[in-house]
């Protein structure tokens, strides 16, 4: 009989967890078939430009496998380092690799300036039950403190800024 390689060597990343960088809170309908031909692995819910359209991975991607990015979506986007200010509605929000949103690094996480390192993920949405700011028609979307901000995707070509990898 022969001896079979335990899952956890055999497969560790598939077997780590790990706090989802997003959270899909609507998938769309468009989905792509996605290769990675980058070194590193592509966790489940990591944002990644693709024909300059940001794709949500829908599970693990390896380094040389192929996988699945949602193209159309709504994500709870867990956010980079602290957030000093609020991001109201329809404020475009970025993502940068320069901050860390989970523990696992060189992931990322979404901001509310441009960073030197990173793209437009999406337009900031209020969840149910925000609060209208004073004289206001706009609502927060997410307070300054807050751990994560609610994203919808934009259909319009993404920027690479930095050291992004781009396939088109």
């Amino acid at each position: 009989m022969p001896i079979s390689t335990p899952n956890r060597v055999a497969d560790p990343v598939m077997l780590e967890r790990y706090d989802a960088p997003c959270v899909k809170k609507q998938g769309g309908a468009i989905s792509v078939n996605y290769y990675n031909t980058t070194g590193s692995t592509i966790l489940q819910g990591e944002p990644v430009l693709f024909g300059g359209r940001v794709g949500i991975a829908q599970s693990v991607i390896l380094p040389g496998t192929q996988g699945t990015l949602v193209m159309d979506w709504l994500v709870e986007a867990r956010i980079g380092g602290t957030l000093a200010a609020d991001i109201l509605q329809n404020d475009t929000v970025w993502w940068s690799y320069d901050v860390a949103s989970v523990a696992t690094s060189a992931v990322g996480g979404a901001v509310r300036t441009a960073p030197t390192n990173g793209f437009i993920l999406g337009t900031a949405v209020i969840p149910g039950g925000a609060v209208t700011l004073n004289g206001s028609n706009k609502a927060i979307a997410a307070p300054s403190g807050a751990t994560s901000v609610r994203v919808l995707h934009s259909a319009e070509p993404s920027p690479a800024i930095g050291t992004v990898t781009t396939f088109n």
